[in-house]
């Protein structure tokens, strides 16, 4: 009796208080072009970040590779030096390095004339550089690089001129000896093989290169999140406050509702929305795990870590758990802030320090070792709800996601709900108004010293 009796008070707070209600924000927010257009277009680039992000590393790797234009100043005239130029010469085209004498002196007129002829780096023989040859020294030179573009993946096209001079000097130096220099230069014959012991895995590949292939993801993806979650929170903001100024909060204030209800049917209608508009995002986020191997390869480095062996099915399916009940969050302090807004300005002016909120933690976890930190600390990361997906897309990528997953996910989700029972006991039209007038006055003053400075 006690059963259907709850069963039938259920139904009845369904049908008659929080259906309605939450019917009606789904189609509030839907037909406003002012919530689902931006969030859309938002949605939209995510799945293209992973691709973009390889294109950029492509452009950048083929440009290292492409072609060196270099100048090279004689200063010492003994035949050592000259025949060194001459070998310089010779083995220049098949290394990619096109190698241009310049009769100049000093520093400042071989700068001049490499930014005249476009060269990337000028090589100076000081004097004496023969004779230290001839003596089994190491002969000074100066390197001169000329650097006109900054790129995050492409290393410096001028140490390609400084290699090749090495193994001209390197070649001088053993001949006789009865070696040769790729024997010197190579004195083993290395398979390389990296063990992961966060993930337990071995791959094939140098160790540079696999650790840089995960860190980039690694780094990446936590900001791919960060992003999905101030979306959401701009989203409920703007539809909250849009609500503020038609007067509509108010009307529904007065209802025989209660004002937990209220604030579910809110939370559970942009969360809805919310969910719909980071499908693709989430899609995105899935699909730029495994985008960035697929880049490496095409680019012939087939010794970087391939994603698809360190990112099982069930660690994205916890990421995609994790990044759910960060929606919900996210949805219940863009409400938080709409409610507390007079208006949409007020609203995005009040947005901007809470999505720094965001930012900071997620910006630090994604830089920071979080196998190192304290447990406390890293329990912390783990439990709130904004941190969480963060923390856990890392670690999926870095090592392994710790067995107590799902009780921190189980906790992220209690931690949102019990933010809407605290925020719903003060969710009354007396402090709402209260509010909504001092942070309009706040406004106020800010735009008046604004326009009078």
């Amino acid at each position: 009796m006690g059963v259907r009796a709850l069963r039938k008070s259920s139904l009845s707070w369904w049908a008659r208080g929080l259906k309605p209600l939450l019917f009606k924000e789904v189609r509030e927010l839907v037909r406003d072009p002012r919530i689902w257009i931006p969030f859309v277009i938002s949605a939209l680039i995510m799945p293209v970040l992973g691709l973009v992000i390889g294109a950029s590393m492509g452009e950048a790797f083929r440009g290292a590779q492409s072609r060196v234009k270099a100048g090279i100043v004689v200063a010492d005239p003994s035949p050592l030096a000259r025949e060194v130029v001459a070998r310089l010469l010779e083995l220049g085209p098949a290394r990619g390095v096109d190698l241009v004498v310049l009769n100049v002196s000093g520093v400042d007129e071989a700068l001049s004339k490499a930014l005249e002829l476009g060269l990337e780096s000028v090589v100076v023989l000081s004097q004496g550089f023969g004779k230290s040859l001839e003596e089994r020294r190491r002969p000074n030179v100066t390197m001169l690089y000329v650097v006109r573009t900054l790129s995050l993946f492409a290393s410096p096209r001028g140490a390609r001129v400084r290699s090749l001079l090495e193994d001209v000097v390197a070649e001088h130096l053993i001949s006789g000896a009865g070696v040769s220099l790729d024997l010197v230069k190579r004195p083993l014959e290395e398979v390389a093989v990296t063990y992961i012991a966060s993930k337990g895995i071995l791959l094939s590949g140098n160790v540079g290169m696999v650790v840089a292939s995960l860190a980039l993801p690694a780094m990446m993806v936590p900001v791919v999140v960060m992003i999905v979650a101030v979306g959401v929170v701009q989203m409920a903001a703007t539809a909250t406050a849009v609500e503020n100024e038609e007067r509509t909060l108010e009307v529904l204030l007065t209802l025989p509702v209660s004002r937990f209800t209220i604030l579910l049917s809110k939370l559970l209608g942009s969360f809805a929305v919310a969910l719909i508009g980071s499908l693709l995002s989430i899609l995105g986020l899935l699909a730029y795990f495994y985008v960035l191997p697929s880049a490496a390869v095409s680019l012939g480095r087939p010794g970087l870590a391939s994603l698809n062996t360190l990112v099982d099915a069930a660690s994205l399916a916890w990421i995609v758990a994790s990044l759910l009940v960060a929606l919900f969050f996210a949805a219940s302090l863009g409400i938080v802030v709409g409610a507390l807004s007079s208006d949409v300005r007020i609203a995005g002016a009040l947005s901007g320090p809470l999505v720094m909120l965001i930012f900071i933690p997620g910006y630090y976890i994604a830089l920071a070792d979080t196998l190192s930190l304290s447990q406390p600390l890293r329990a912390l990361l783990y439990t709130l709800p904004i941190t969480q997906p963060v923390i856990l897309s890392n670690e999926t990528v870095a090592a392994r996601l710790p067995a107590e997953t799902p009780l921190y996910i189980a906790a992220s989700l209690a931690v949102s709900l019990l933010t809407v029972m605290v925020v719903s006991r003060a969710f009354t039209l007396e402090t709402l108004e209260r509010i909504q007038r001092a942070l309009a006055g706040l406004w106020r003053r800010r735009r008046g010293a604004t326009r009078g400075g």
